[in-house]
């Protein structure tokens, strides 16, 4: 009997931010336009190249309304720009051109075509405002002309670079273009953003793809439902008030099925929440509005089925092959069907192999999906959920990810083993699934809504939307309230307000050069709602949010990590999951700015990776003689895993192991990029090992340390000055792992040396990263109270180790561990 095959529903979700002008069809940004041309029409069309291949979209309404005005004539800055031409550019404007036309990836979009690569390059791939200004003046009429066209042109992808006449001539010159090109090329644009939507209509009427949607400004829902929901996933302290309105989620739901119904003739059968995020206030919202499906990720079913009953516990039994069927969450009235994103496989698309050849690439994921086919050979009709962003990331893939996604769907429609699926046609003909009671509340991002919600941004935010809310009702219950057209347009603003995306720019997360256009906006739209009920905006609305609070000074990572050790920022993407620790005002020991600004920190299956963010113009303060160390250990070994010296000024790298291994890359450029294999280390992925990146200058003996990160992470939050009251003999090993007590002692006092003026008469904190024997501790406290520190206080940042690795040499006998002997209030006195 043939076994059937591995079904495997991909989904990709277009989603762009509401980036309009409230009073006006002005864009301020054009990356609806340029995502149209480059991802949303082409991606589905290319469906119809391989028989058998089936491919679900989810598209965001506010997109459908954005595309639809492309259509119609509407304008962003980008677009004025590249429609005036280029002879009657201003000076101001040409600086504009400068700084702005190359936004894009400079490898893969810019690098393959020889005319706009040499305008980069006359530019400079880094400039700042001086040289942009300098440099505008000696680029000719004709230069500008071709990069007004150019910014344009590189955009659109290979579906439109051999099919569409306009594109495919300008790409054959390749120079010498004129202002009339220009305006061509625009028509063509404007005539794709005009396609998206009906051309995705035919392809499902043809049952070739599924197209769900989510609600109408992509909102968090469960937050509009009820912010206290954070709380039970959070690792925040510190919250807004609490938001509950799930009217407002149940409004953004139901105008989004309205849109998607008038444009494709039939209501949708499923829904990405935005951001994945999900609750079970919000379930059964989307079941009242006749969704029948939804999707998330991996971790809101681990954590679902890990706070269940005892049939929630048996199907943990399964493992991994859990996440390959869907399930059903009780409603009022009915239930949901929910599908869960192998966030391996996603984020590998999304992510890893934006890097690879596309050979390779294709064929690692069909040897994923083999495995998957083996290992779910039990099991009946599994599900492989693959669900990512379905733009951002092909910017990243060489010629737009054409090469990749061609082979990956060559491969699943000519193996047998492999079958792609509609998720609403998989459903129908599936037994019911199994019967889930309860929801855990978070998105796709560490199953929380910490991106969102928590950071005192975020909470300002949401607090300012609060109040326009409550504004909202005022005026809805005063006499005479204001007109039905002016209370509607009050709630559009509202809703707009309630959009993701204004607070996935807040807080510490994620970062982009126009987070202060962002903010703007967010707050017009605000303000709009008192505009529209004839009442003053509050003065607070006139006030950044962005930097209302200091920045959090680190972060774990979220996920694996592969990024290219080149050392510049190759991708958005390649640093996105890693940890950060961030250097403050208290990073620099002895001068008013940091060079380190920042170390960002990950892995993957095979390497430790660390980034270290440099201030070029702190740097150049620096004498002559300084460099970045960094030493990368584990816990319970005496010796170094890994040791690195990185030349300010430049030079050969020097790069010490333990074993000797010359496996350890390391690259300076606008930043530094460290990769460093686990073997190196003596260590395995989920084992512990500790880290640190110190700025030293060389003096007449020895290194002097000017700043080290992250010890500075308590003086940050704790809010106290931090001083490098120790000066380190670097040629002195460490100190705990001596075999006598005498000789740890020694070995102290000559490798530190105390800086008297910094202690002297001060109540003294510090810090250690880890108490082993607690030998050494004592004698760094007496080095300090000799020097003259009034009050000494011990703080260390992982828990004392009280159990000896036998599989290693240092200590044998738990005897020799303080944590093992004494308890926390004996070690302290």
């Amino acid at each position: 009997m043939s076994r059937s095959p591995l079904n495997i529903a991909i989904l990709f979700h277009q989603h762009q931010p509401f980036y309009q002008d409230p009073s006006s069809v002005f864009f301020h940004m054009p990356w609806v336009r340029l995502h149209a041309i480059k991802d949303y029409l082409d991606m589905a069309a290319m469906v119809e190249l391989f028989d058998g291949l089936k491919i679900n979209f989810n598209i965001v309404p506010s997109l459908m309304v954005q595309l639809e005005d492309y259509a119609r004539g509407a304008m962003d800055r980008h677009l004025q720009l590249t429609l005036r031409p280029a002879a009657e550019l201003s000076r101001e404007e040409r600086v504009e051109v400068l700084a702005d036309f190359f936004k894009c990836n400079h490898d893969t979009m810019i690098a393959p075509y020889p005319r706009y690569m040499q305008l980069l390059e006359k530019r400079g791939r880094h400039p700042d405002r001086a040289s942009l200004e300098r440099r505008a003046a000696l680029f000719s009429v004709q230069e500008l002309q071709d990069l007004l066209v150019w910014s344009n042109l590189s955009w659109f992808d290979p579906w439109w670079r051999q099919r569409d006449p306009v594109v495919r001539s300008l790409l054959d010159r390749g120079q010498g273009f004129t202002h009339a090109d220009a305006v061509a090329l625009v028509e063509v644009q404007r005539r794709i953003c005009g396609e998206v939507i009906p051309t995705m209509r035919r392809l499902q009427d043809a049952g070739r793809i599924e197209v769900s949607v989510s609600p109408f400004y992509h909102p968090i829902l469960p937050l509009l439902c009820d912010s206290d929901r954070a709380k039970e996933s959070s690792h925040r302290t510190a919250f807004p008030r609490r938001y509950v309105h799930p009217e407002d989620a149940e409004r953004q739901i139901r105008d989004a099925v309205v849109c998607y119904t008038e444009r494709f003739g039939r209501p949708p059968r499923g829904m990405w929440p935005p951001e994945g995020a999900v609750s079970d206030d919000v379930l059964p919202l989307m079941a009242a509005a006749g969704i029948t499906w939804f999707a998330t990720d991996e971790e809101i079913l681990w954590l679902s089925l890990k706070r269940g009953g005892p049939m929630e516990s048996e199907v943990l039994r399964a493992g991994r092959r859990a996440l390959y069927r869907p399930y059903r969450f009780a409603c009022p009235g009915g239930s949901m069907t929910g599908i869960f994103r192998d966030r391996d496989l996603s984020d590998a698309v999304g992510f890893i192999y934006t890097r690879w050849n596309d050979e390779d690439a294709v064929r690692d994921i069909t040897a994923r999906l083999t495995a998957l086919y083996e290992q779910c050979s039990g099991d009946a009709d599994p599900l492989v959920s693959i669900i990512l962003d379905g733009e951002n990331c092909w910017e990243y893939y060489r010629n737009d990810g054409w090469g990749f996604l061609s082979g990956l769907y060559r491969a699943l429609t000519g193996d047998q083993r492999f079958r792609t699926v509609l998720v609403s046609e998989y459903l129908s003909r599936r037994d019911p699934p199994l019967m889930l009671q309860s929801i855990w509340p978070g998105s796709w991002i560490h199953a929380n809504y910490d991106v969102w919600i928590g950071h005192p941004e975020d909470n300002l935010a949401w607090e300012h939307v609060a109040r326009a809310r409550e504004a909202l009702c005022s005026a809805v219950a005063s006499t005479p309230p204001p007109s039905p057209d002016a209370l509607a347009e009050g709630w559009e603003e509202l809703r707009i307000a309630q959009g993701s995306d204004w607070y996935w720019w807040y807080g510490d997360d994620h970062h982009t050069d126009d987070i202060m256009l962002f903010d703007d906006l967010f707050r017009r739209h605000l303000s709009n709602v008192y505009r529209a009920i004839g009442a003053p905006p509050p003065e607070s609305l006139g006030t950044p949010i962005k930097g209302v609070a200091r920045r959090s000074s680190h972060r774990p990572p979220s996920g694996c990590i592969s990024p290219n050790i080149d050392g510049r920022v190759t991708s958005y993407y390649e640093w996105q999951s890693a940890g950060l620790l961030e250097a403050g005002p208290a990073a620099a020991m002895h001068r008013t700015a940091s060079v380190l600004r920042a170390v960002r920190f990950g892995y993957d299956r095979e390497r430790f990776y660390l980034r270290v963010d440099i201030d070029s113009e702190a740097e150049s303060r620096i004498a002559a003689g300084g460099e970045i160390h960094l030493t990368i250990a584990p816990p319970d070994d005496g010796s170094a895993g890994a040791s690195l010296d990185i030349p300010l000024a430049g030079g050969e790298c020097r790069v010490s192991t333990e074993t000797g291994a010359p496996a350890v890359m390391a690259v300076r450029d606008r930043i530094l990029e460290v990769a460093v294999p686990f073997a190196v280390l003596g260590t395995r992925p989920g084992a512990s090992f500790r880290f640190a990146v110190s700025l030293r200058v060389s003096g007449v003996d020895a290194y002097r340390e000017l700043e080290r990160l992250p010890a500075q992470g308590y003086a940050e939050e704790a809010r106290l000055p931090y001083k490098m009251a120790y000066v380190r003999n670097h040629y002195v090993g460490r100190t705990f792992i001596q075999p006598t007590q005498d000789q740890r002692s020694h070995n102290v006092e000559i490798k530190l040396a105390v800086v008297r003026e910094l202690v002297k008469g001060q109540r003294v904190v510090v810090v250690d990263d880890s108490i082993i024997r607690g030998t050494t501790s004592r004698s760094r406290i007496r080095l300090l109270r000799d020097a003259g520190a009034r009050e000494v206080h011990l703080r260390v940042s992982c828990p004392p180790t009280r159990f000896p690795c036998y599989y290693g040499i240092d200590f044998p006998d738990p005897k020799e561990l303080i944590a093992s002997q004494k308890s926390l209030e004996e070690i302290r006195r």
